[in-house]
């Protein structure tokens, strides 16, 4: 019975008491194990080269500073403080520095480059919404008839005066005699008579 239990229980991926669980936590504490006494032997590591520093400048600023029979190596030499010496031991004179130099200038390329991808693209994008509504108004100028042409106001037409021809000749008396019509036939006197009788007419 115990064994079907275990056998059962081995098969759970959640029970601690499995096999295989056990087997990831055994693997587990070893590297920690590992990554503890790697930091150790560095942590000595780094110990030691302190105190040869210190060692090799007299004591360091520190026991200097507390022990006045240790005097520095020179009197004219330079007081630097300790964020300086642990800054100038962390990374060489130079090495980094043009590193640091070399990435900045790369990300100021990188940020130019960008900024006028950017500027272009706003550009282009503008160039088609200014030609594309230049077309829109083509079209719609095309497409709209001719504006009507308003009536003149009626109060317009009444002052206006007639045009000239566009007066109508005034008609004749009913008992107007039309003149009389000569007969171009060359003779002078026949032309006389005729007048002569026509006037008798109008007197008359």
């Amino acid at each position: 019975m115990g064994d079907r239990i275990a056998g059962f229980l081995n098969k759970k991926p959640w029970h601690p008491s499995s096999f295989r669980n056990q087997e990831k936590t055994w693997l587990a504490e070893q590297r920690a194990e590992k990554e503890e006494a790697a930091l150790r032997e560095r942590i000595a590591e780094i110990k030691k080269e302190k105190e040869e520093e210190e060692s090799r400048s007299g004591g360091g600023w520190v026991a200097a500073a507390d022990n006045p029979v240790c005097k520095p190596a020179s009197s004219n030499a330079p007081k630097r403080s300790g964020a300086a010496d642990l800054l100038a031991r962390a990374r060489p004179a130079g090495a980094s520095t043009d590193k640091e130099m070399k990435r900045t200038k790369a990300a100021a390329q990188q940020k130019d480059a960008l900024k006028r991808a950017d500027e272009k693209r706003k550009a282009e994008n503008a160039e088609k919404r200014r030609r594309k509504k230049a077309k829109k108004r083509q079209a719609a100028a095309d497409a709209s008839p001719p504006p009507p042409v308003a009536p003149p106001p009626a109060h317009a037409v009444a002052a206006a005066p007639p045009a000239p021809h566009a007066v109508a000749a005034a008609p004749a008396p009913p008992n107007a005699v039309a003149p009389a019509a000569f007969a171009n036939d060359g003779s002078f006197l026949e032309q006389a008579r005729r007048a002569l009788e026509a006037s008798k007419k109008e007197g008359g």
